[in-house]
């Protein structure tokens, strides 16, 4: 009897701990996660034209991303520090 009592309890825990670590399963292989497009634009040099740029590209579909100073490389071939602002969106 206690043998029976034993194995039964043995059970339920082991079934208890599937159920429990069936809930943080990983996604099945064949979903991906998804494609993003990215763009970049010059940051403006006024707060209007920022406000603007950001508008703009949010009803494009644009999703701000972050600002970051990045080299450029200018028409005389020299090459300068700008501040860009990152977009993106779900590709296309």
């Amino acid at each position: 009897m206690r043998k029976l009592q034993w194995c039964c309890g043995l059970l339920i825990t082991v079934a208890i701990a599937l159920c429990l670590t069936a809930r943080g399963a990983a996604p099945p292989q064949d979903q991906q996660a998804p494609a993003w497009e990215y763009k970049v634009v010059e940051q403006p040099l006024y707060l209007d034209d920022y406000v603007k740029v950001l508008s703009d590209q949010g009803k494009q579909g644009w999703e701000y991303c972050e600002t970051r100073t990045m080299p450029k490389v200018d028409d005389n071939k020299t090459i300068r520090n700008t501040t860009a602002i990152l977009f993106k969106r779900p590709a296309r």
